[in-house]
């Protein structure tokens, strides 16, 4: 995973859903995304579909998985709109 590329679209894309450019980066390295074990795609949160996510104050705990297995697993925090921590998954 490229961290560094999460920050960069959340910087560039300030007017857009910050989790929605989350997962769509992610995508966009080729993974499969899960939210708090949800498969979510960038285009349902874009839709609306997850709106209940923002409302969480605590972290959101994404998995990325590459042909059905998973890759990687943490947690986000959101500290402004389109601000971010990203840290290891909280058990």
């Amino acid at each position: 995973m490229n961290i560094q590329k999460i920050f960069e679209v959340l910087e560039e894309n300030e007017m857009d859903s910050a989790l929605a450019l989350v997962v769509g980066e992610l995508e966009n390295q080729g993974y499969a995304v899960r939210v708090l074990g949800i498969p979510v795609t960038s285009d349902e949160i874009y839709e609306g579909k997850y709106d209940d996510i923002y409302k969480l104050m605590e972290p959101i705990t994404i998995a990325l998985y590459k042909k059905e297995v998973l890759e990687q697993e943490f947690d986000i925090i959101f500290t402004d709109y389109h601000k971010i921590t990203i840290q290891k998954k909280t058990e």
